[in-house]
């Protein structure tokens, strides 16, 4: 089966309709169920866009930034501390 590259619209807005879930006293692997993701998903999800701070990203960060795709421009990860300095 193929898997699914969501949109980071449709991230932010199934991370939104998982906190509606909760608030409404679901729990966080029911409400990951009813967007159709596993729990480590909705934690990696909420993660990525979140990390930042509770009120938003920050001024400097456009909206689709913590979302970009691996491998994207100025998206690479951080070099590991035993790696060689080129």
């Amino acid at each position: 089966m193929a898997r699914k590259q969501h949109k980071p619209e449709e991230i932010v807005a199934k991370l939104r309709q998982v906190e509606v879930l909760a608030a409404q006293g679901k729990t966080v692997a029911e409400g990951a169920r009813a967007i159709g993701v596993t729990e480590a998903t909705y934690y990696r999800w909420r993660s990525r866009c979140f990390s930042a701070s509770a009120s938003g990203p920050s001024r400097s960060e456009k909206p689709g930034d913590a979302m970009s795709a691996p491998g994207d421009a100025g998206n690479a990860p951080p070099r590991p501390a035993w790696a060689p300095q080129s």
